[in-house]
C-alpha cells in the first residue's frame, strides 16, 4: 500500500515495479479511478527479464472529501490481473 500526499492539484510520481519471470513482459496498467490517477506511456509498462522497469503516474486532486482510495492493476498482455497496488491519496 501507498500513500500520496498532494501539496497542489497534480502530483507525478514513479513507482518501481519488479518483473520476477524469466522472460520479457509488457504490462497493462489499468485504475478504478482514471479521473484521479493517469498513466505516462499509454498504460503500458515494458519490463526485461528479471529487472525493475518504472510505472510514471500522474495524480490529480480527490473531489471528495480530500482523499481516495485508488486501485492500480498491473495486467499481463491478455489484461490478466498479476497484481493490485492499492493507493492511498490525499
Amino acid at each position: 500500500r501507498y500513500t500520496i500526499r498532494m501539496n497542489s492539484l497534480h502530483c507525478s510520481k514513479k513507482i518501481s515495479y519488479e518483473n520476477r519471470s524469466e522472460q520479457d513482459k509488457v504490462f497493462r496498467l489499468r485504475t478504478n479511478r482514471p479521473d484521479i490517477l493517469e498513466f505516462r506511456h499509454k498504460g503500458l509498462l515494458p519490463v526485461p527479464a528479471n529487472k525493475r522497469g518504472y510505472m510514471k503516474l500522474k495524480f490529480c486532486k480527490p473531489p471528495e472529501s480530500g482523499r481516495a482510495e485508488v486501485c492500480l492493476y498491473v495486467n499481463t498482455e491478455d489484461d490478466q490481473n498479476e497484481e493490485c497496488l492499492r493507493i492511498l491519496v490525499k
